[in-house]
């Protein structure tokens, strides 16, 4: 699926009236808060082993610590987007001027990583989903898409991953379509995927790839 920044400035129902044109049964996969070696790596070898696709919301000192995980996610064909340099919260707490700051320090920092900013898709989302009406305009001047969620699995809490899986399952199944929110930083998240995936699968759901309106660059 291409997202258009223009066609599509801010989307999911948790925050917003409007979402991606998803059709029933289609789920959009997105994780926060990365790139972590020690789990980064293994959310991504299950992806694989399902052959998924989804969406990653870098953080830009992670990217910089951890610039081979970057290359990895990028490499292995998943879209990398933005989530500011070092998530601050909240976020809505930063002057003007730090937040600015922080949103384009986070897409520097990734496109170094990646060889280019080229490479990092007009995609954000803010940290712990910490809007406010001015960073919106701004962003969407930067023609920068605002991602939200339709549904997320509480995997930041401190739940068990038979929980996460439960939580993930019954929200998405309320609403049958939309964009899940994950975090591939904790290890909850990791040992529930693949069992996640593979019950959503069964259940006759489809992992749709958002993609920028261009092809991002290859090496």
């Amino acid at each position: 699926m291409i997202v258009d920044p223009i066609e599509y400035p801010e989307i999911g129902t948790l925050q917003y009236s409007g979402t991606l044109p998803l059709r029933e049964n289609e789920i959009v996969l997105t994780f926060d808060d990365g790139p972590h070696p020690k789990f980064t790596c293994r959310v991504l070898d299950a992806l694989a082993f399902e052959g998924v696709k989804a969406t990653f919301f870098l953080v830009g000192e992670m990217a910089l610590k951890y610039p081979s995980v970057v290359r990895r996610i990028y490499v292995d064909g998943h879209t990398v987007g933005s989530h500011t340099q070092n998530h601050y919260l909240p976020f809505t707490s930063l002057s003007e001027t730090k937040a600015k700051q922080e949103i384009e320090m986070g897409i520097s920092s990734i496109g170094a990583a990646l060889g280019g900013v080229d490479y990092v898709a007009p995609f954000f989302r803010f940290p712990g989903l910490g809007k406010s009406l001015v960073m919106e305009n701004y962003l969407k001047a930067r023609c920068l898409s605002i991602w939200s969620a339709d549904f997320g699995a509480d995997d930041w809490k401190k739940i068990s991953a038979s929980d996460v899986i439960d939580r993930a399952e019954r929200r998405v199944m309320q609403k049958r379509k939309g964009i899940l929110l994950l975090h591939d930083i904790h290890c909850r998240t990791v040992m529930a995927l693949p069992a996640l995936l593979r019950n959503l699968k069964q259940s006759g759901y489809r992992m749709i790839h958002a993609l920028p309106p261009k092809p991002q660059q290859s090496e």
